[in-house]
């Protein structure tokens, strides 16, 4: 009883809000500009088992972001689920994308799966990538109500940088099928470590100013600090040298 009262003294959105929210967002969506060529939206708006599915599905995601004590901690949760999502999603595309050969994705498929046929595993994908791009859209107004917003914000640099992983680890897979050698695996272990670090940096709360640019200048400084630093330390380590040779 305590504990609601903290909440709601807190601004915590309920889990009815965040369901009521989630729900008038997506139904908004539906009449927006480009909502017919939208695939997510397309399947919902046309297919109400898979709406009622993906309600339950989103629903669960809804429960964990309101067992929170404050809207900092709604953030947080929030920025679990919203991950979560944008890797279901980035892991779907390929199998979905014209761009890439009917060949590639059925060698895909086979190593992804061996156990079911390429056409269920594109419906499964299929899928996995309309309730995945559904929740992002309403999570992501969810977010920014609460404060987790910025014109060019962490969730961009999360999408960009699982896309290029998941982009080497299904061409190496394909590679493989192949039996030729994919020249750019030795970069997966790094981006790997990349994915994993910036991931639990996020969930901590931290978020970044997804600006090419200001990040070099941010670099150059450092580099330019560090150059200094680098200069001094001879200069220090005569001085000693100097003092024990004279004692």
């Amino acid at each position: 009883m305590f504990r609601n009262v903290k909440r709601k003294l807190a601004g915590v959105l309920t889990y009815d809000s965040l369901l009521e929210k989630s729900v008038a967002n997506l139904k908004a969506s539906f009449d927006t500009e480009g909502a017919s060529e939208d695939l997510a939206l397309t399947q919902l708006r046309n297919n109400a088992e898979w709406y009622k599915t993906w309600l339950e599905y989103h629903s669960s995601y809804m429960k964990d972001v309101a067992d929170a004590d404050n809207r900092g901690e709604q953030i947080i949760n929030l920025r679990k689920a919203i991950v979560t999502q944008v890797e279901a999603s980035i892991s779907a595309q390929p199998l979905l994308k014209d761009e890439v050969s009917e060949e590639d994705k059925r060698l895909l498929a086979k190593k992804l799966n061996p156990d079911l046929t390429y056409e269920e595993l594109v419906g499964l994908k299929c899928q996995s990538y309309v309730f995945a791009q559904t929740s992002i859209r309403c999570m992501r107004v969810i977010s920014k109500e609460l404060g987790d917003s910025r014109e060019n914000d962490w969730f961009a640099m999360y999408c960009d940088l699982y896309s290029q992983f998941v982009d080497h680890i299904y061409k190496s897979m394909v590679a493989q099928e192949k039996e030729i050698v994919y020249v750019l695996e030795p970069l997966l272990g790094p981006l790997k470590q990349w994915v994993e670090e910036t991931k639990k940096k996020l969930l901590e709360g931290y978020n970044w100013d997804y600006d090419k640019e200001k990040i070099q200048e941010e670099r150059r400084i450092e580099e330019e600090k560090e150059a200094e630093r680098k200069a001094k330390e001879p200069s220090k380590q005569k001085t000693i040298s100097n003092h024990q040779i004279d004692e």
